[in-house]
């Protein structure tokens, strides 16, 4: 896998976050990349906080797949006692945690 570009762009119209599937608003910011894999060129793109999170569980941030990172945020959820709701939502409040946890 070869990564030909990685940046944050505004969204011109609606996307799809590639991790956690939830829509990407007409003038968010999210993260862009250009990939070349064995299948291809393709695009990926993901809510800014999404792309932080699969960070945190894969620091280098290679080949880390939309199922490793939905089971990481259903263990975080349960780790942290967090209610049910959108994987995006969740992953929102899974940093501001571990980020409170970080600063103590």
């Amino acid at each position: 896998m070869t990564v030909l570009e990685n940046k944050i762009v505004t969204a011109r119209k609606l996307h799809r976050c590639d991790f956690c599937h939830s829509i990407i608003k007409v003038g968010e910011q999210y993260n862009y990349c250009s990939i070349v894999g064995c299948d291809g060129l393709y695009h990926f793109k993901s809510h800014l906080d999404c792309t932080e999170y699969a960070k945190r569980i894969a620091p280098s941030f290679d080949g880390i797949s939309e199922d490793d990172f939905q089971n990481q945020v259903q263990e975080d959820v349960e780790i942290y006692s967090i209610e049910k709701n959108t994987i995006h939502s969740m992953v929102k409040e899974i940093i501001s945690i571990k980020e409170s946890k970080e600063c103590t």
